[in-house]
């Protein structure tokens, strides 16, 4: 929903004449260290009837509050307008 409405948000900016540029990212997956991520951790395993610690185990490497933050600064700059992307421990990569 967030590539959608990035999009749609861009050609309407353009359609308009406005100078705005929009763009979404994305983490890979759940962050623990936050309310939302670590909520989400909790529902999944119990969903999944594992312990949150194997189901972290499960989704692999992840990233960090501050991984994301860095990303979403090093985007601003640079990052075309209408652009999509998610941030993994990998880094940044664009969304097709």
């Amino acid at each position: 929903m967030q590539a959608f409405l990035a999009g749609y948000a861009q050609k309407e900016a353009g359609r308009a004449g406005l100078d705005l540029r929009f763009l979404s990212l994305a983490p890979a997956r759940l962050i623990p260290q936050t309310d939302i991520g670590a909520a989400g951790v909790k529902g999944y395993a119990a969903y999944n009837g594992t312990s949150e610690a194997a189901f972290l185990d499960a989704m692999g490497p992840g990233q960090t509050p501050q991984q994301v933050a860095d990303a979403l600064l090093d985007l601003i700059g640079e990052a075309p307008a209408g652009g999509n992307f998610i941030v993994s421990h990998d880094g940044v990569a664009a969304l097709s």
